[in-house]
């Protein structure tokens, strides 16, 4: 199914465009994030957490891109809870997966993107933005793997960012 023409919305004086059900992002949203490259025993941890929230029906937010973030977001999608996904670019068109399309249809998923159309691509700098725009809706942080020097080590080790609730049980951050 492709999406075209998202709504745009005001968040914290912050333009969001979106398809779906932006009253999600009023719910207690738990994020979860992961370097691209992960440990397997990161991996084994991160898919018994997303069973786990799968079962506690917690509304997740991600950008679900990296390798282990897609198979949190596969075990995601067979559960009840509603989900957020942020990608790192405009989504004016946006190709809505078929696996993804039941939730939609029932306002249990909502995309959202900072970016405008313009913005066709992620990059390494939209990824960031989108990492922040993550947690800055999350109640909860959950970061499964930082490589050390990477983009979500940095974002990760700034104190007001993470203010609130965080819970980083895996956390491993060398």
């Amino acid at each position: 199914m492709l999406l075209r023409q998202p709504t745009l919305i005001q968040r914290s004086g912050r333009k969001l465009w979106c398809h779906g059900n932006p009253k999600l992002l009023d719910e207690p949203l738990h994020a979860v994030l992961c370097s691209r490259a992960c440990p397997g025993d990161k991996i084994i941890e991160a898919i018994d957490l997303a069973q786990r929230w799968r079962a506690e029906n917690r509304a997740v937010i991600s950008g679900f891109h990296t390798p282990v973030e897609k198979e949190c977001l596969r075990i995601f999608l067979r559960g009840p809870q509603r989900i957020v996904i942020c990608p790192a670019r405009g989504i004016d068109p946006f190709l809505l997966p078929a696996e993804w399309q039941q939730k939609f249809k029932r306002r249990e998923l909502l995309i959202v993107s900072p970016f405008d159309s313009s913005i066709r691509r992620p990059t390494k700098q939209t990824a960031e933005l989108r990492t922040r725009l993550v947690l800055s809706h999350a109640e909860c942080k959950t970061i499964i793997y930082a490589s050390p020097h990477g983009a979500l080590s940095r974002i990760v080790a700034e104190k007001p960012l993470l203010q609130g609730a965080v819970d980083l049980p895996t956390f491993d951050h060398a």
